[in-house]
């Protein structure tokens, strides 16, 4: 472009590299995965309500991140889990469930979890101690053997997990169980800040501003230059 447009065609170069690195975050989102997961998590029968931590930077795109590990590992060991795989926004039964037990379990009031997910179906509850900080793991773990106080440890494939299992007859009727299920106005979860201010869609509006006014600014003068 630049023999064509002169110097113009550097700064549309300038932008691209800019969108690509900043605003995309181009290398570090080129990631890869097996398509794997434990063999334990095969063995369980039964749907599995996994708890991850609440995001407090760019907590979205890492709820979608985590919903679609899950939903990778779910294509190997093929139990149910509280994701809509195929939806744009797969976390939200998962959220409402994590915002729910979290709740109770950080308030110390575990006994009617096991019931009530039960009664949902679930089978399992697992805790990934590795995506919490310590000491919300080390709590979550104990009041969780309120329900299952051998469970299955999982250290397998680059996954640490806990596996509890849930007791219990699930309802005629989940869906409406499911309605009567109402997090309090102001949840106590678990919160995790993950990468920090340093995360690569820091500057994500500002250079995404910049980077469309240029490009149109750039694309006027060519055409009018023509």
């Amino acid at each position: 472009m630049a023999p064509r447009w002169g110097r113009w065609g550097y700064l549309v170069l300038a932008v691209v590299a800019a969108e690509a690195f900043l605003r995309v975050g181009t290398p570090y989102r080129q990631e890869f995965r097996y398509i794997d997961s434990p063999s334990k998590l095969t063995n369980h029968d039964g749907p599995i309500l996994e708890l991850f931590p609440f995001t407090e930077n760019k907590g979205l795109n890492h709820q979608r991140w985590l919903s679609s590990i899950s939903c990778l590992e779910q294509l190997k060991h093929g139990q149910a889990l509280a994701e809509d795989c195929v939806h744009t926004k797969p976390y939200q039964m998962r959220q409402h469930l994590n915002l729910w037990v979290q709740d109770l379990l950080n308030r110390g009031h575990p006994e009617s979890i096991e019931p009530t997910l039960a009664g949902l179906g679930f089978r399992n509850i697992m805790l990934r101690p590795d995506l919490f900080i310590t000491q919300d793991a080390s709590k979550f773990e104990g009041m969780l053997r309120a329900v299952d106080d051998n469970p299955t440890v999982i250290r397998e494939k680059g996954v640490h997990a806990l596996l509890f299992t849930i007791v219990g007859s699930a309802e005629a009727d989940p869906k409406e169980m499911l309605k009567d299920i109402r997090p309090p106005e102001r949840p106590e979860v678990a919160r995790r800040d993950w990468l920090s201010s340093s995360h690569h869609g820091r500057y994500n509006g500002i250079v995404a501003l910049i980077s469309w006014a240029l490009i149109a600014f750039c694309l006027i003068v060519v055409v009018r230059r023509r």
